[in-house]
């Protein structure tokens, strides 16, 4: 297939964009990753379904709910991991 899951983009594709260097070393490639999803959205923030690797270009179904569903569950795992006590989970959601 010709295009790429948003979930297989490799965290150099398109933003190349790193981690800052306050994140924990755990989350800095989930951030990275997270840049790079980001990145291939469009100028109003939709997502296709797939992006092409070479070009960037969006493929599929488009807006798909389940791209924006998935970028918006990592980022709410980035936020816990990097807010973590410790001793356990942070407390807020």
């Amino acid at each position: 297939m010709k295009g790429t899951s948003a979930n297989a983009l490799s965290p150099t594709s398109r933003a190349g964009a790193a981690a800052p260097r306050s994140a924990p070393a755990t989350t800095r490639g989930a951030n990275a990753s997270f840049e790079t999803a980001l990145a291939c959205a469009n100028d109003v923030g939709l997502l296709a379904e797939e992006v092409d690797s070479a070009t960037g270009e969006a493929l599929g179904n488009y807006p798909q709910a389940f791209s924006h569903i998935g970028l918006i569950n990592a980022a709410r795992a980035i936020h816990r991991a990097e807010n973590a006590r410790p001793d356990g989970p942070a407390s807020h959601p």
